[in-house]
């Protein structure tokens, strides 16, 4: 738990950076891939698309972004594409607009190495809870995917009890954001 409040349950071999202010920065095996979590003052941002915005002009980072709500809350779920030094980055972001905090988490790796990393990144930032109480609920990932797309996908399938065909449905992307 960070002193904000907030809650992280990261991927196994991860370990702290830093953790200074504001800010804190994880690091997976090798340091090749890495999470970094940014706490404004909630009266810093009107909404989480401003957050998006700010954090894509200070890492001239493109990519899309869509909003969605994560606990109630204001939220943006964003790709991230940016470069530093030599270096060009790719991950994804979620963006929180809070009440008395708003917070910017990343993920991102070497480009060369996202689709190594990939499913690391999307497990840490899902791994984010606003607070202790907030942790047993499904992760800001889980909850883009289950509110953006829920019911989208419906499919039917059949399943064999002892011999009898009993018929079902599933949304698949529902059963792609459990995993």
């Amino acid at each position: 738990v960070d002193p904000h409040g907030y809650n992280l349950d990261l991927p196994i071999g991860w370990v702290s950076l830093e953790i200074s202010g504001d800010k804190a920065t994880f690091a997976g095996p090798e340091e090749c891939a890495y999470l970094q979590v940014k706490v404004f003052p909630g009266e810093g941002f009107s909404e989480a698309a401003e957050i998006s915005a700010w954090a894509a002009g200070q890492l001239m980072a493109s990519g899309d972004e869509l909003p969605f709500i994560y606990s109630g809350r204001d939220a943006v779920f964003r790709n991230l594409d940016f470069s530093s030094g030599l270096f060009n980055f790719r991950g994804y972001a979620i963006c929180i607009n809070g009440t008395d905090k708003d917070y910017f988490i990343s993920a991102f790796t070497d480009d060369e190495q996202y689709d190594q990393f990939h499913d690391f990144l999307v497990s840490s930032l899902d791994s984010f809870a606003l607070n202790l109480e907030d942790r047993d609920n499904p992760g800001p990932v889980s909850q883009f995917y289950a509110g953006s797309y829920s019911g989208a996908d419906t499919r039917a399938a059949y399943i064999d009890f002892a011999g009898r065909i009993s018929p079902f449905t599933y949304d698949a992307y529902a059963l792609e954001s459990s995993r």
